[in-house]
C-alpha cells in the first residue's frame, strides 16, 4: 500500500476521506532526481500549507520509503484544486556551484567527496549529503578533472556518471542524506520475477525491427599470423568445434524469419570452445543489449507481498523465445500511478539515455587539487570497503551439494537460482573469489589455492614481496604525493634513492648500453666536482670532462658549432698546434694570426663596422651596408676595376704593356683607357699614353704642355 506524506504529516491515505489527493503519479529515472505530481482538493487539512521549496513530501510503500523531495510548483485550477509538483532531493545537489580547481591523480571516491565536501559548506542542513558506497573506478583509479562554477550535480553526472559509467543513488538513515555512486550492477537486485515475450515483443520495443535481429552469427576471433589467400586476413573460427561449421544459429528464429546472418568479432578470443561460447552469448543476450523495451506492468508484488517488485535499477530477466531472446535488462525508467497500479509502466534499457530532467548544460572547465596525505589512502579505501559490506541488506546464501549430498560450495549471490544469479561470491577447496557475470563467469576477483591472487585494485599499508612484476610500476601521484623508490642493501644502508629530486646512486656504479634525455648532470652533490671519463674497449682513456675542461686524448670533436668563450665574461682563444708543439695559428678576438700554412676557404670576408671587403679567387669586393660600391675583378691579362669612383694618391704612376719585361725602355710604355660621363649626358673616351715610364699628351711630355 502506498501513502504520502507532507512534512511528517499524513496528506494521502487510501481510504481516507480527509487524506485525498488525487492522480498521484510518481516518476523515477537512473541518474535523475525523479518527481511527484498530484492534485490536492481544497477539503484536505494540509491543502494551505503546502509552501513551494519548503514542503518536503514523502512516499512510503509498505511503510518503506521510495521517495523524498521538496514541492517545486504550486498552481490552482477553476475547481480550486491545488497541483502539486515535487522533485526528489537528488535535485539538492544542483543547489551548489564548484569553483574553479583542477583535480589530478586523485581516486573517484575522493574526488566525488571533495564535491559533495564544496556543495555541503553551501546549503543548509536538509540538503547536506554524506558520502557513502563508491564502486566507480578509472582504470587507473587515477582522476584528472576540471570544473568551472558548475553546479555540483551537473559536474558529477558529467565528470563521474558519464565517463566512469556511474549511477547516483540517494538513501537516507533516519535524517541524513546518503549519496552512493554505484556501477549498474551494484545499483540494484535481481528480480525472480520474469516476463516472458511471443512474436509480440518488437511491439514494446523503441525503434527496433526484425532486419535488426540476427538469427544466425558466424563469430571471428583474433587475427591468425597466416593466411590460405594472400591479401586477405585470417581469423579464428568455430569450424573446429561446430561440426565443420564457421557459423551458430537459433533454430526457432530461423523457422520463424528465416536466415539473418551477422559477423561478429571478438578480437581477444584465441580459443575456438571460448569464441563459440562467445557467440552463443551474443545470439541470445548481447544482441539485445541496445533493445528499449517500454511497459505496462502489473506490480505483482501489490497482489503478493513475497514477489519482488521492480524497483528502479533492478534487473529484469526478459525471455522471448520466437527471437531467442534470453538477456537481462535495467529497470532504466518507472512510472507508478499510486492510486491506480494497473497504469503502471516501466522502461527496460541497458542503453543510458542522456536527456535528464530540469538539469543545467554542462561546460568542461578548470580545477586545481585538494589532496589527502598518504596515510588517508589506506583509510579512505578501509572506509568504502565498509559501507560496501554495512550497507549489504540483499542477498542470498546458498550451500551447494555435490552428488552425495554433502555440502561442497559456499555462495553468496544477488538470487536464490544459481543459473540466474549475477553477482556471485563463491568460496570451495581451491579458494574463493567474486564473479559479477554469473556462477560460471569470469572471476576477477579471487585467492586461490596456488597462493595467486587476482584483483584490480589492492590498497595496502605495507607489502612484502620477493619480487613484483607487471607492465608499469607508479610510485606517487595520488593525492598529489611524490613518490619514492629507494634500494637498500643487506645492512639497509640505502645505497639508491630515486624521487622528485632526481636519481642518487650512493654506492655501485650506473651500467647501460646508453643513455639518453635531455640533461646530464656529473658533480655538485656534496660540493664535489664531477669529471665524465670516456674508454675504449680496452679500457684506456679517451677523453674526460671536468671542472679543469674537456680533454680529448684520442678521436675528434665534432658538432654542429663549437664555441669558445664568453663565459664569466672571458675572451676565447684557438690554438693550433703542430706535431712538435709549436704554434702553427691562433684565432682570438684580435683575429686570426696564421704563422705556417695557408688560409683556404671559397672566400673570405673582413668587416669594420658597416664596411666590408670580401676576397675570392676571382675579385675583391667592397662595400658599404648592403651596398657594393666597388670591385676589382681578375680578368684575362690584368685587372678590371669597377666603382662610383675611382681615386689614385701616389707619387708615381707607370704602365706598361708587360708586367714581366726586365727592360726598362719598355717595361713602362703603354695606354690608359677610360670613359667619363659629362655634365650633358655624353661619354667622353680619354686616353692616357704612357712612354717609358712617362705620361705623354699628344706625343709631348704632359708637364711640357702646361
Amino acid at each position: 500500500m502506498y501513502e504520502i506524506l507532507m512534512d511528517g504529516k499524513e496528506l494521502w491515505y487510501p481510504g481516507d476521506k480527509e487524506c485525498v489527493v488525487l492522480s498521484p503519479s510518481l516518476t523515477q529515472a537512473l541518474n535523475d532526481s525523479g518527481y511527484i505530481e498530484f492534485k490536492i482538493p481544497s477539503a484536505n487539512p494540509l491543502y494551505n500549507r503546502v509552501f513551494e521549496c519548503v514542503s518536503m513530501i514523502q512516499v512510503l510503500k509498505d511503510n518503506r520509503e521510495i521517495f523524498y523531495g521538496v514541492v517545486k510548483e504550486t498552481s490552482v485550477n477553476f475547481r480550486q484544486e491545488k497541483r502539486v509538483y515535487a522533485v526528489g532531493i537528488l535535485s539538492f545537489l544542483a543547489d551548489s556551484i564548484q569553483p574553479q580547481k583542477k583535480f589530478q591523480d586523485i581516486t573517484p571516491y575522493d574526488f566525488i567527496s571533495e564535491l559533495v565536501q564544496r556543495h555541503n559548506e553551501q546549503v543548509e542542513e536538509r540538503k547536506r549529503f554524506e558520502v557513502g558506497v563508491v564502486t566507480v573506478h578509472d582504470s587507473n583509479d587515477s582522476l584528472y578533472r576540471f570544473t568551472n562554477y558548475e553546479d555540483t550535480l551537473t559536474a558529477l553526472r558529467e565528470k563521474i556518471c558519464d565517463r566512469l559509467d556511474g549511477y547516483l543513488r540517494v538513501r537516507r538513515i533516519g535524517n541524513r542524506n546518503i549519496l552512493d555512486v554505484v556501477t549498474l550492477t551494484d545499483y540494484g537486485k535481481n528480480c525472480a520475477q520474469a516476463i516472458e515475450f511471443g512474436e509480440n515483443l518488437l511491439d514494446y520495443a523503441e525503434s527496433t525491427t526484425t532486419d535488426e535481429i540476427a538469427t544466425a552469427v558466424l563469430p571471428r576471433g583474433h587475427q591468425l599470423e597466416e593466411s590460405p589467400i594472400e591479401g586477405l586476413t585470417a581469423y579464428l573460427t568455430v569450424e573446429s568445434v561446430n561440426d565443420g561449421k564457421d557459423y551458430i544459429y537459433n533454430e526457432d528464429a530461423v523457422k520463424r524469419f528465416g536466415w539473418i546472418k551477422r559477423v561478429v568479432d571478438f578480437e581477444d578470443i584465441t580459443l575456438p570452445e571460448n569464441l563459440i561460447k562467445k557467440a552463443r552469448e551474443w545470439l541470445t543476450e548481447k544482441q539485445f543489449a541496445g533493445l528499449t523495451l517500454s511497459l505496462n506492468a502489473v506490480d505483482l508484488s501489490m497482489m503478493n507481498g513475497d514477489i519482488q517488485s521492480f524497483e528502479l535499477g533492478d534487473y529484469v530477466h526478459a525471455r522471448a523465445e520466437p527471437y531467442g531472446m534470453d538477456a537481462w535488462f535495467p529497470v532504466r525508467e518507472k512510472t507508478t500511478c499510486l492510486s491506480d497500479i494497473s497504469r503502471n509502466t516501466i522502461v527496460l534499457s541497458s542503453t543510458s539515455r542522456k536527456s535528464y530532467t530540469q538539469q543545467q548544460a554542462v561546460l568542461e572547465k578548470s580545477i586545481a587539487q585538494k589532496m589527502l596525505q598518504k596515510s588517508d589512502i589506506l583509510q579512505a579505501a578501509k572506509e568504502n570497503a565498509s559501507k560496501l559490506i554495512q550497507m549489504a541488506t540483499n542477498g542470498y546464501i546458498v550451500l551447494k551439494m555435490d552428488t552425495n549430498g554433502n555440502p561442497c560450495e559456499f555462495l553468496i549471490m544477488d538470487s536464490k537460482d544459481i543459473n540466474e544469479a549475477h553477482r556471485v561470491w563463491r568460496w570451495n577447496l581451491n579458494g574463493f573469489g567474486y564473479s559479477s557475470t554469473g556462477y560460471n563467469g569470469e572471476y576477477g576477483l579471487a585467492i586461490t589455492m596456488d597462493g595467486a591472487i587476482v584483483a584490480d585494485f589492492i590498497t595496502a599499508g605495507t607489502m612484502h614481496a620477493d619480487r613484483i612484476k607487471g607492465g608499469v610500476l607508479t610510485l606517487g601521484g595520488i593525492n598529489n604525493s611524490a613518490g619514492v623508490l629507494s634500494i637498500v642493501d643487506g645492512e639497509e644502508n640505502e645505497i639508491g634513492r630515486w624521487d622528485k629530486d632526481g636519481i642518487k646512486i650512493n654506492a655501485g656504479s650506473i651500467i647501460a648500453d646508453a643513455i639518453k634525455g635531455g640533461t646530464l648532470s656529473i658533480g655538485g652533490t656534496d660540493d664535489a666536482a664531477g669529471t665524465l671519463t670516456v674508454l675504449d674497449a680496452e679500457g684506456n682513456i679517451v677523453a674526460t670532462m671536468s671542472k679543469d675542461g674537456v680533454d680529448v686524448k684520442k678521436g675528434n670533436i665534432r658538432g654542429a658549432g663549437v664555441t669558445i668563450g664568453g663565459t664569466d665574461d672571458t675572451d676565447g682563444t684557438l690554438t693550433v698546434l703542430d706535431a712538435e708543439g709549436n704554434i702553427v695559428a691562433t684565432m682570438s678576438k684580435d683575429g686570426v694570426d696564421v704563422r705556417k700554412g695557408s688560409i683556404s676557404g671559397a672566400a673570405i670576408t673582413s668587416e669594420d663596422g658597416n664596411y666590408w671587403a670580401k676576397i675570392n679567387a676571382g675579385s675583391i669586393t667592397v662595400g658599404h651596408d648592403n651596398t657594393v660600391t666597388g670591385k676589382i675583378k681578375f680578368v684575362d691579362g690584368g685587372l678590371e676595376f669597377r666603382g662610383n669612383s675611382l681615386n689614385f694618391c701616389m707619387d708615381t704612376i707607370k704602365c706598361g704593356t708587360s708586367m714581366n719585361d726586365k727592360s726598362l725602355e719598355t717595361a713602362y710604355t703603354g695606354d690608359i683607357k677610360y670613359s667619363v660621363k659629362q655634365t650633358n649626358g655624353s661619354i667622353k673616351n680619354i686616353v692616357m699614353e704612357f712612354r717609358n715610364g712617362i705620361l705623354m699628351d699628344n706625343g709631348e711630355l704632359a708637364e711640357a704642355r702646361g
